[in-house]
């Protein structure tokens, strides 16, 4: 009986310390799913999944689903190439409630001298912060570019 008491004492207290763990904020996670997309060697590696949404999952599936081979290492460079954090951006957190939050990246002078590019990154929350949908719009005199992730 004592021994079922200490099992549950020890119980109790490892899920009171998991519960009070600070979870990671949104910056963070996004850093590291920009970090994993650069890390891929094929599309099929597919090692930002753990950063993102069930919904955005269930996009990615169907974007990539019907592509074959030498398409998805073309997709992969495009993925790469809209996945940095450029270095002198501004980084807000907006966050709307307890379920979603908006990480938005300006950053001007990027891609090119002149140029502008603003991202907003939804978030919800599944079991810690998921990346449910990515804007990324880049703006210069000449031209305006607007792309949608998930």
């Amino acid at each position: 009986m004592n021994t079922n008491r200490n099992l549950f004492v020890v119980f109790l207290f490892s899920f009171l310390l998991a519960s009070c763990a600070k979870e990671a904020d949104p910056k963070l996670i996004y850093e590291r799913y920009l970090a994993s997309i650069q890390d891929m060697h094929s599309f099929e590696d597919k090692r930002f999944e753990e950063y993102i949404s069930n919904r955005a999952r269930g996009v990615v599936r169907e974007k990539t689903g019907g592509i074959k081979e030498e398409q998805l290492s073309s997709f992969l460079t495009l993925f790469k190439a809209e996945a940095v954090l450029p270095s002198d951006s501004q980084v807000t957190l907006k966050k709307a409630d307890q379920q979603t939050a908006i990480l938005s990246i300006t950053a001007n002078n990027y891609p090119e001298q002149g140029s502008k590019q603003k991202s907003n990154i939804d978030f919800i929350r599944e079991n810690g912060w998921k990346i449910d949908k990515i804007i990324i719009e880049t703006s210069n005199g000449d031209f305006n570019y607007k792309s949608t992730t998930y």
